[in-house]
């Protein structure tokens, strides 16, 4: 087969119990498709609030890795949560990029390495 970047995935849902495809993801994490898993949870009972944008800001510099070797980044979900990633990703990538992190992510954008599909 053909060689595979480093592939990170960051999600959010609800609740464990929302979690799609959970066994699969697991499976391609132990077989290393999937070099790591990162889950927000915004509903869960007895765990605090988090959003996939607060996921990215914990894993800043597994993104900036990531992008700085090729990578891309695709965004599901509604309007509000990806203007929100969006916006995070500038936070993100500022203490490698300061001012010009906001110009690199729309230039992921323009060169089709920033990819959405959203909602609402």
């Amino acid at each position: 087969g053909r060689e595979i970047g480093h592939n990170v995935l960051i999600f959010g849902c609800r609740t464990q119990d929302d979690i799609l495809y959970e066994k699969e993801l697991m499976e391609l994490g132990s077989r290393g498709s999937l070099a790591s898993i990162h889950v927000g949870l915004s509903r869960e009972p007895g765990v605090a609030k988090t959003y996939v944008q607060q996921v990215l800001i914990d894993h800043r510099e597994e993104v900036h890795s990531v992008l700085s070797n090729g990578g891309h980044i695709y965004v599901c979900g509604s309007n509000k949560m990806a203007r929100e990633v969006k916006s995070h990703m500038w936070v993100a990538l500022a203490p490698w990029l300061g001012l010009k992190a906001e110009d690199f992510v729309e230039d992921l954008c323009k060169t089709g390495r920033y990819l959405q599909d959203v909602w609402g």
